[in-house]
C-alpha cells in the first residue's frame, strides 16, 4: 500500500512539473485582432511602388538648364561658371537628400540571427522656386516621390547589415546602397538604446551626373510593449551626408547659334545636415515605420513596412 502512494505522489508530482515545462516553452499566442496582415501590406507597398514608378522621365534634372540660365542670366564669364558651379552644388546635395540613405529606424538590432525585409515610400519637397530647381525641373510641384527595396540582417555583437535600392518615380535616377550599424547602447531597462550607422550610396541614371554618397548617422530610440502584443520604439536621428558630385559634358544649343555652349563642374565635396524623427511599430512577423527628415532645402516623409524574421 505504501509503495502506491508513493508511485501516485511521484506521477503527481512529474506531472506538475512537465506542466510548468510546457507552460514555460509555449510560445504566445496573439490576438487575431492585433496581428498586422503581412500579406496585405506587402500588396499595397507593391502596388503603390508600382503606381509611382513610371517610364518616363520627367522628374530627372536638366543640368543643361543650369548652364543656360547662368550664361543668359550673367553673361558667357567668370562669374557665369562660378553660378553653374554653385547652383549644381544646390542641386547635387538636394539629390543625395532625397536618394540617399533610406529609414534608420531604431536603435536596436534584429539580433544575430534576425531578418528585415521592407518597401519604403517617401515623398520628399523641395523649393521648386529656387534657382536650381527652377531652371532645372521647370515648371515642377516640388514633390519628389521615391520608393525603395530595402533589408537589414543581423549580426553578432551589435551589428547590422543593411542595403537598399531606391527610384525616384518618372526619373531614370537609381540609386544603390550599403550600410553597417552598431548598437553600443542596448538592453539597459533605464536608458535608451543608441546607434551609429556608417553607408555609401552611388547614384546612377543620368549621363549628366556623377553622385557618391557617404553617410554617417546616429539614432536614439527606446522601445515600449503595448498590450503585451505590439512594441513601439520611437526615435529621433541625427545624421551627415557627404556627397562627391560632378558633372559629365553638359550643353545646350543658344537660340540663333549651330554650335553648342558647354561646360563642365569639376568633382565637388558638399556636406549636408540633417535630423530627423519616427516611431516604428512591430508587431509579430511585421513591422510598419513612419519618419521625418529634415535638411536644408529638402523635407522628406517615409512610411514602411516590412517581413520581420
Amino acid at each position: 500500500m505504501w509503495l502506491g502512494r508513493i508511485r501516485s505522489a511521484c506521477i503527481h508530482i512529474d506531472s506538475e512539473k512537465l506542466g510548468r515545462d510546457l507552460s514555460l516553452e509555449r510560445k504566445p499566442v496573439y490576438p487575431p485582432a492585433m496581428r498586422l496582415p503581412v500579406r496585405s501590406l506587402v500588396f499595397v507597398a507593391v502596388s503603390a511602388a508600382l503606381v509611382t514608378t513610371s517610364a518616363t522621365a520627367e522628374k530627372t534634372p536638366a543640368l543643361a538648364g543650369l548652364l543656360r540660365h547662368a550664361n543668359e542670366d550673367f553673361g558667357r564669364s567668370a562669374e557665369s561658371a562660378s553660378i553653374f558651379q554653385n547652383t549644381f552644388i544646390k542641386m547635387a546635395g538636394d539629390i543625395a537628400s532625397i536618394l540617399g540613405p533610406r529609414k534608420l529606424g531604431p536603435s536596436t538590432t534584429s539580433g544575430s540571427l534576425g531578418f528585415d525585409l521592407g518597401v519604403d515610400i517617401a515623398l520628399s519637397t523641395v523649393d521648386e522656386g529656387s534657382a536650381h530647381w527652377a531652371n532645372a525641373l521647370p515648371g515642377d510641384d516640388g514633390l519628389m516621390n521615391t520608393v525603395a527595396l530595402q533589408f537589414r540582417k543581423g549580426l553578432p555583437f551589435g551589428f547590422e547589415l543593411g542595403g537598399d535600392v531606391a527610384h525616384l518615380a518618372d526619373s531614370d535616377l537609381w540609386a544603390l546602397g550599403l550600410n553597417l550599424k552598431y548598437t553600443f547602447l542596448e538592453g539597459y531597462s533605464y536608458l535608451p538604446e543608441a546607434a551609429l550607422r556608417v553607408g555609401f550610396w552611388g547614384v546612377a541614371g543620368s549621363r549628366e551626373l556623377d553622385l557618391v554618397i557617404i553617410s554617417t548617422d546616429l539614432a536614439v530610440s527606446k522601445e515600449f510593449g503595448l498590450g503585451g502584443v505590439v512594441a513601439i520604439a520611437p526615435y529621433f536621428t541625427y545624421g551627415l551626408l557627404v556627397a562627391m558630385a560632378s558633372t559629365n559634358v553638359v550643353g545646350y544649343f543658344p537660340a540663333g547659334e549651330a554650335l553648342p555652349v558647354n561646360g563642365v563642374v569639376p568633382t565637388q565635396t558638399i556636406t549636408v545636415n540633417r535630423g530627423g524623427l519616427g516611431f516604428r511599430l512591430l508587431f509579430p512577423y511585421s513591422a510598419l515605420s513612419v519618419e521625418a527628415v529634415f535638411s536644408p532645402g529638402v523635407q522628406t516623409y517615409t512610411t514602411s513596412v516590412s517581413l520581420v524574421l
